[in-house]
């Protein structure tokens, strides 16, 4: 009986956490039309270093980047003697908006 009891809870308790670890993955279907809806997500999102790199590469120069928060980061950066204020996913090596300040 107690063996039983045993294996009885050992099952209750692997059928509750197997959908818990099955939503961990990530899988699901995704909404929206948006641009970042249909590109991943890198696996490693870039460092401070790359991201000032990655902005270069598109032509700015006097790069500042404010505090990174949820896979953005403002960046304050000139061109063509135009300063602009650009939100960059860092995690997705894209410009999300682009503001001219002077």
């Amino acid at each position: 009986m107690a063996k039983r009891l045993i294996l009885s809870a050992a099952l209750m308790g692997v059928l509750l956490a197997a959908p818990v670890s099955a939503q961990s993955f990530g899988f699901g279907i995704h909404f929206g039309d948006q641009a970042e809806d249909f590109k991943p997500r890198m696996a490693l999102c870039y460092t401070d270093r790359q991201i000032r790199e990655a902005i270069a590469a598109r032509g700015y120069s006097r790069i500042y980047l404010n505090v990174p928060d949820s896979g953005v980061v403002q960046v304050k950066a000139s061109r063509d003697g135009v300063t602009y204020l650009i939100k960059f996913d860092y995690c997705r090596d894209r410009i999300r908006d682009i503001q001219q300040l002077r």
